[in-house]
């Protein structure tokens, strides 16, 4: 039977989650620097153990081949970790995330624990190995600042969107008070006080951090989340912190900053992504199956189970006629574009492009429905 364990017990089972530490915050729990709780199969013999940190994470370590204690764990997940996490949950997807330790655990995760339509992401850790020039000063552009988080940057009330900050601190640390004592990181304001990128530490233990980064949507591109990583790296060098970075393998734009500021590919590894809105995670699915991972008839199925529940945006449907000329449904896919066109003429230019250049336009073009949609294209 599974049993809680007392928080300040937590340290005495480092040993059996050690190879999940890649995921720093499973650390920074077991060594009290974040709120978490554990559970452990045999608390004086353990083989199997469950972490659940501050943001709905869970983490799954040991022996994974009881079917039965799987089950007890599923009950576990569902009946006490998500609902509790439900209620408390800050970010805007409710999402929730199982780590594991060992690649069997997802077969088990599936079959004893019945965990289904989860997304199954692929990510990758970077460690910062101090190959690139930091030479971040000369690169602010004139009028601009980078901003060191400190009490004094909190004091400020000149910054017109302060909440980009406070609402990251939030979600992961405990408080400012929490932040201010052991978090680090930068910000970019730009000449109207603006906070336009950040790079501000998740979470802190044992001299090690990982980083997150965002930019203000009306600046991206023009290298200020490059900025503000190095000089949030500057200052971890000269503090003896060593610096992690993780991002899913789809969102190649952070894989390219990460590189360009000297991260180096540390680990590759597989999460279970789930969330407590059904239509969300269905959707994801659909296009991270379909199109990310080239198995249309995946996409396919899970945009079918999308439909069932929820009306689709243009965006969605404009995505979901892309996986259907992948899976050779062409038909469908012109009917699916006209819907498109009908319900946001924004997206003509951009469906335009993907109708020509589509690597079966030839096809496309002997479909029935074809002449059609062109003649929409030309009359919007």
């Amino acid at each position: 039977m599974i049993k809680e364990i007392q928080v300040v017990d937590f340290k005495n089972y480092k040993k059996l989650f050690k190879n999940i530490f890649y995921a720093l915050n499973s650390l920074a729990v077991i060594n009290g620097d974040n709120q978490g709780r554990m559970w452990l199969d045999n608390p004086e013999s353990p083989k199997t153990g469950v972490l659940v940190d501050n943001e709905n994470s869970i983490y799954l370590a040991g022996e994974y081949s009881n079917s039965n204690l799987n089950k007890e764990i599923a009950n576990l997940i569902f009946n006490e970790i998500l609902p509790k996490a439900r209620i408390t949950s800050e970010n805007f997807e409710n999402t929730w995330v199982i780590y594991y330790d060992h690649k069997n655990w997802k077969n088990k995760i599936e079959q004893d624990m019945n965990i289904i339509d989860y997304l199954p992401l692929n990510r990758s850790y970077f460690l910062y190995k101090n190959s690139v020039s930091l030479k971040w000063e000369e690169s602010i552009p004139d009028g601009y600042s980078l901003e060191f988080l400190n009490k004094e940057f909190f004091e400020r009330k000149d910054l017109t969107n302060f909440n980009e900050i406070t609402n990251y601190i939030k979600k992961s640390w405990s408080s400012k008070v929490d932040f201010l004592n052991r978090g680090l990181g930068f910000c970019l304001v730009n000449k109207e006080k603006r906070i336009i990128s950040w790079c501000i530490s998740d979470w802190v233990t044992e001299k090690k951090t990982e980083i997150g980064v965002g930019t203000d949507e009306n600046f991206r591109r023009r290298g200020y989340a490059t900025l503000t990583v190095k000089a949030t790296l500057d200052y971890c060098l000269k503090n003896n912190y060593t610096v992690g970075w993780h991002c899913s393998n789809h969102n190649i734009a952070s894989q390219k900053t990460a590189e360009k500021v000297g991260f180096e590919l540390e680990k590759e590894y597989d999460i279970i992504l789930g969330s407590f809105d059904k239509a969300y995670i269905l959707w994801e699915n659909t296009w991270y199956r379909g199109l990310f991972l080239n198995q249309p008839e995946e996409g396919i199925k899970y945009m079918k189970k999308f439909l069932k529940i929820k009306q689709p945006n243009a965006f969605q449907l404009y995505n979901y006629g892309i996986i259907l000329v992948r899976a050779d449904k062409l038909k469908e896919a012109l009917s699916t574009f006209s819907k498109v066109i009908a319900m946001d003429p924004d997206f003509i230019p951009e469906l335009r492009d993907a109708l020509f250049n589509a690597r079966k336009l030839k096809d496309l073009k002997k479909t029935e429905g074809w002449n059609e949609l062109i003649e929409k294209l030309e009359d919007s």
